[in-house]
């Protein structure tokens, strides 16, 4: 009895025990369940990226005749900016009496600017002038006769010096004669002649000194005709370079005289034309008004530029640099008017433009034309869609995708046998990016077709981590 009793004690401890082993394995995997992260895992697809692209753009017409508000007008009424309009619609209405004052103030810049330009003509008239060297020249040939006649009276005196001194000459040689005879057989001898001939020497000497002296005199005083020769044409050439100047100026004033005639004609024809008119300015064409600053109530400068835009309507939009390479002449886009129907179009271009914005480079994407029912200008937004050219073999969400100093990978659920039985860890799998729109990447690297690639978690996941699916794949 005894022996049995003691049997019942230790069957009711051995099953006491498994009761607590299996509790202990549940509470176990329990917690261990909570502290493993749940992953929701996806198999790559095959497929093409889809790329999407929005933003806001400016709807313009294609063309745009253009034409100055008048100047000194007061604006009475003006249409705003991007009204549509059709010939001979009022697109500005100016004041009468400011109008009529405005023209009083113009006819009276006209005949001041008349007067000028008869002034300025008069201006233009040379004045009489007679150049110096001409009359330099003429003093200049005076000194040259002058000189010319001082070289021959000064050879004329060379030639009686000649004589005179030839003359003394023969006259000492017949006294010395005459004295010999004198000498020899007592006679009277020949007449002394020397002291004639001496004295006329004496005056043939003096009037080669007064030849060389007015020689010399001559010869300064033609230098000095040279030198006031050259001095005459050097003030010529600066007086005829100055004249020129003057006269390219007096020109120039003709000019400017004229060009404010015609401009003051203008504009007071321009002015009578809109008085006539009563002080409405009118289309010329049916189009868009483009009016970026006239205001009722203001002046106008004569600077504001208006215009109505004509023809198709184009879609202008900035885009990133970037995006050249995904688009193409003839992609689909939708552009979105406000308050307006849907347009569908078609890209025509591309322009990139260097440091357009902060230094650095847009993509400006041309679209056209809008078929609107009727005429519209102003901003708008776009959206555009497309399939990439490209069929990829391996497309996976881009919540897949992740990135280190290596590069790109991707995180698995591979199966694993452990002293637990089978678990489920996350295994690294290196794939290079081959392309990418806003939800999918297209990836090639060692996936293969069945492999569950980890898309979200609700805890962070690394390789080699335990995991949990969040949902059995069918």
């Amino acid at each position: 009895m005894e022996q049995q009793d003691r049997r019942k004690r230790y069957g009711k401890a051995l099953a006491s025990f498994f009761v607590v082993i299996v509790a202990c394995t549940v509470i176990s995997r329990g917690a261990d369940a909570m502290t493993i992260p749940t992953v929701q895992v996806q198999k790559a697809e095959s497929g093409r990226i889809t790329y999407r692209l929005k933003g806001e753009g400016t709807v313009e017409p294609a063309e745009k005749v253009t034409f100055l508000a008048p100047e000194g007008c007061l604006v009475e009424e003006c249409l705003s900016d991007g009204a549509a309009v059709k010939e001979g619609d009022v697109l500005l209405r100016f004041q009468m009496e400011y109008l009529m004052k405005r023209k009083e103030e113009l006819e009276r810049v006209l005949q001041e600017a008349e007067l000028s330009l008869e002034q300025a003509r008069l201006n233009q008239q040379e004045d009489a002038w007679i150049p110096a060297a001409a009359e330099a020249e003429r003093s200049l040939e005076e000194a040259r006769a002058e000189l010319r006649e001082a070289e021959e009276v000064r050879e004329q005196a060379v030639a009686e010096l000649r004589e005179a001194e030839a003359a003394l000459e023969v006259a000492g040689e017949g006294r010395e004669e005459g004295e010999r005879a004198l000498e020899v057989d007592g006679g009277t001898g020949v007449p002394d002649e020397t002291e004639a001939e001496q004295q006329r020497l004496d005056a043939a000497r003096q009037a080669l000194a007064g030849a060389d002296q007015r020689l010399e005199s001559a010869s300064q005083a033609v230098s000095q005709a040279e030198q006031a020769h050259r001095a005459a044409e050097q003030s010529d050439a600066v007086t005829r370079k100055n004249q020129v100047k003057t006269r390219r100026t007096a020109d120039l004033g003709v000019e400017s005289a004229q060009l404010a005639v015609d401009t003051a004609r203008e504009k007071l024809s321009e002015l009578e034309k809109l008085v006539e008119a009563e002080g409405e300015l009118c289309a010329g064409a049916a189009g868009i008004f483009q009016n970026p600053g006239v205001a009722a109530g203001t002046v106008t400068s004569g600077s504001e530029l208006l215009g109505i835009g004509t023809g198709g309507l184009l879609f202008t939009a900035e885009l990133p640099v970037e995006e050249q390479e995904r688009l193409a002449v003839g992609d689909e886009i939708m552009v979105k008017l406000p308050g307006k129907e849907k347009c569908k179009t078609a890209v025509t271009g591309f322009t990139v433009q260097k440091e357009a914005r902060d230094g650095q480079e847009i993509l400006l994407l041309k679209a056209g034309p809008l078929e609107l029912q009727e005429p519209w200008a102003g901003q708008a937004a776009f959206s555009l869609e497309k399939k990439s050219a490209e069929k990829y073999e391996m497309i996976v969400p881009l919540t897949a995708l992740r990135q280190d100093s290596r590069g790109y990978y991707c995180l698995s659920v591979k199966e694993q046998s452990s002293i637990l039985g089978k678990e489920l860890r996350a295994e690294q799998i290196r794939v290079t990016l081959k392309d990418q729109d806003e939800t999918k990447a297209a990836v090639e690297g060692a996936v293969l077709p069945d492999t569950r690639i980890i898309v979200s978690s609700e805890k962070q996941v690394e390789a080699g981590d335990r995991v949990r699916l969040k949902e059995q794949e069918p």
